[in-house]
């Protein structure tokens, strides 16, 4: 960041809320992907922030994302597991228009159309599915902004 006490601060903000929110606070996710997920937004948070300076970080949510590829993928596998597992735990019905909508990438209409139901329906099942999915992944959603 250029700026070794901005970096610090940012760090010990991080350990601070973590440290204030230990006892309601639930990670269900690996202790180090939280802390590096934290760390990025608590950055970007301070980019945003300091926005004047804008010379001194020059394209660094863009560093930031690129940075550590490893730690990306390690995320992005854990987050696509964990989603796996809660769809394949979704009623059957469910599921399976969860499932036509986004791997099939079918529309509403397409989807009532194959199974017989009406779009009302699956606008809900849909709705359902996202729900509980969001529900499941608890503290992870506060970092997933490409999540509807």
């Amino acid at each position: 960041m250029k700026d070794q006490g901005l970096a610090e601060d940012i760090v010990q903000e991080l350990f601070i809320s973590l440290w204030n929110r230990r006892e309601s606070l639930q990670i269900r996710t690996s202790l180090q992907t939280y802390l590096f997920t934290s760390n990025r937004y608590q950055i970007i948070k301070a980019v945003r922030s300091r926005v004047q300076n804008s010379s001194l970080f020059q394209n660094l949510e863009e560093r930031i994302l690129t940075s550590s590829d490893s730690d990306a993928l390690l995320y992005s596998k854990e987050l696509r597991d964990r989603v796996t597992k809660i769809v394949s735990q979704l009623p059957e019905k469910c599921r399976e228009i969860f499932l036509l909508s986004r791997e099939q990438q079918l529309s509403n209409t397409e989807i009532a159309r194959k199974l017989n139901i009406s779009v009302k329906t699956v606008e809900n099942q849909i709705t359902i599915a996202l729900r509980k999915i969001r529900e499941a992944l608890g503290i992870l959603m506060a970092f997933l902004p490409f999540v509807s």
